[in-house]
């Protein structure tokens, strides 16, 4: 296998597949000092394969997906199969245990992009529906909410017909912390997980007096503050910034850099909010990304993510819709944009029709296109892209 040369980039994008799996594909980036030093554009396409096909039949529904490192981390999901019989002598908790780790599996799989293989990880305490991923200081934690849970637990009893009745929300830990060092999960205080029924989105605030994160919620709260550093849930009503930024999070994750939260709306709008003013009285400016129509064409206007490569550079990468016309077979591709951009000195007065707000300038250093080659035809959605700064070669994956 050849050496990597320092500095090159690899974007991971997965999707997807309708419940059949998820398909993972890989983009090799020139090196950012060669990107920063001269201007890359093409509209040509580069067509790319899937390196990796995570079949449903073996692996779970509704996976998600972090990374660490160089390390991709699959958990979560459940599995859509009849309960084994139950083995004698065993009593009423422990009979609870193994169904709840049947029905939601606390497995944890992981894809080494520099050897390209797919190997076990210590397990989760328990099982996560639809869980909230984010990485903080080295460690990944993974939230579900409660009601989340427990409605795929209720459907799965439904579909299976079971005449099972027992408490399986009591095992259920819905919120860990991994540490890589010691390979091992921790449980977190779960509480105000409880009485929530979807996790909407998150906005870390990494400084050098901040080591929080907000999570914003649908259920009888709006929002959350877990203090990372002392592994406390913390009253939200005096720290957080402003009420655009909870707007703002409620579409997505965003990311908080240098003072400022930076993240996409729809119609692939980049917005900046701040610097944020923790004095709940003082609303924070919220500007936006100066982009001409041609930067991102109406045919890529489907699911994009923003992510801060430094020194003020972001790559912005957008995916063609899934499913255009309800009862139209898809075509076996699907388009990728790949936008790498600058932010330069912030102009201000300028409106539009929506909001009133000021915009700031980028400069875009490089733009390509790109083909997904699906092996079947794909409704399947976007879910995310991962930066890799050592790019591996592509191999094919057995299915």
């Amino acid at each position: 296998m050849a050496k990597s040369r320092s500095g090159e980039m690899a974007v991971y994008l997965l999707f997807d597949n309708s419940g059949l799996g998820h398909t993972l594909f890989k983009i090799d980036l020139p090196p950012m000092d060669s990107i920063k030093n001269s201007k890359s554009s093409s509209t040509h396409p580069i067509s790319i394969n899937p390196i990796l096909e995570l079949s449903s039949i073996e692996y779970l529904h509704m996976m998600s997906c972090a990374q660490l490192g160089s390390k991709l981390y699959f958990f979560g999901g459940f599995i859509n199969k009849p309960p084994p019989s139950p083995p004698q002598g065993k009593n009423k908790d422990e009979l609870t245990i193994e169904l709840l780790n049947h029905v939601l599996p606390r497995d944890v799989r992981i894809f080494d992009t520099t050897s390209t293989s797919m190997e076990l990880g210590a397990e989760m305490a328990s099982g996560k529906v639809s869980p909230l991923v984010f990485v903080s200081k080295g460690m990944l934690y993974v939230l579900s909410a409660g009601r989340a849970v427990s409605g795929e637990l209720c459907w799965w009893f439904y579909h299976h017909r079971t005449t099972a009745r027992l408490d399986l929300m009591g095992p259920v830990k819905l919120f860990e912390r991994y540490d890589p060092v010691a390979n091992k999960w921790q449980v977190l205080d779960d509480s105000p997980l409880q009485s929530l029924s979807y996790l909407k989105g998150y906005l870390l605030l990494e400084g050098e007096n901040q080591h929080k994160v907000v999570i914003t919620s649908a259920g009888n709260v709006s929002h959350l503050v877990y203090d990372l550093d002392k592994d406390l849930w913390l009253s939200s009503s005096s720290l957080i910034p402003t009420s655009n930024m909870l707007k703002l999070v409620d579409n997505g994750s965003c990311q908080y850099v240098g003072g400022f939260c930076y993240g996409v709306l729809p119609h692939h709008r980049v917005f900046r909010l701040g610097p944020l003013n923790f004095n709940m009285d003082v609303e924070s400016k919220l500007s936006y990304l100066k982009m001409s129509p041609q930067d991102v064409p109406p045919a890529m206007m489907g699911t994009c993510k923003l992510q801060h490569l430094g020194g003020g550079y972001f790559i912005l990468l957008s995916a063609s819709p899934a499913n255009d016309n309800l009862g139209i077979p898809q075509p076996i591709t699907r388009k990728v944009m790949i936008n790498i951009f600058k932010e330069v000195l912030p102009t201000s007065g300028a409106t539009t029709q929506v909001d009133t707000a000021s915009f700031f300038n980028a400069k875009i250093v490089f733009s390509q296109n790109y083909v997904c080659n699906m092996d079947f035809e794909c409704d399947g959605e976007f879910l995310s892209c991962f930066l890799v700064q050592s790019p591996v070669p592509t191999v094919s994956v057995d299915k």
